[in-house]
């Protein structure tokens, strides 16, 4: 990672969707229960559908949440990663689509990251927003 910079908000464009690859960055650590990086780490993460998460999580998963990661595991968000950025790509442009949240263990097979779905709470987030 060389450049941080900006993100929008996920204002007028589409949710991603099933497969899109997006970028979760954080200072947690590097697998479950281990190390914490001395730098910050990135890494980037397909999203999962709806459909494929309910399966990894039965009756858990709530509209406000979006999951991400591989069937497999293998790359994850992690332990001290919470409320760091997904960012997805869109023309050009990063939008913060997600914050890290919650998953089992970290990178764990067929146990998706879950995010905090950003576009959900952009009602909230525009009033706060506009009291400054």
């Amino acid at each position: 990672m060389r450049n941080v910079n900006l993100v929008c908000l996920p204002q007028a464009i589409p949710e991603p969707t099933d497969g899109i690859k997006c970028w979760i960055t954080g200072w947690g650590r590097l697998s479950s229960g281990g190390a914490t990086p001395d730098i910050l780490q990135q890494v980037s993460v397909p999203i999962a559908s709806r459909a494929r998460c309910d399966k990894s999580y039965p009756g858990k998963i709530h509209d406000s949440m979006i999951c991400a990661g591989l069937d497999q595991g293998g790359i994850d968000s992690c332990q001290g990663d919470s409320g760091g950025p997904m960012v997805c790509e869109s023309g050009g442009r990063f939008y913060l689509h997600g914050a890290t949240s919650w998953g089992y263990g970290c990178a764990s097979a067929g146990k998706f990251g879950v995010y905090a779905k950003v576009k959900y709470l952009l009602s909230w987030v525009n009033s706060e927003m506009s009291k400054n």
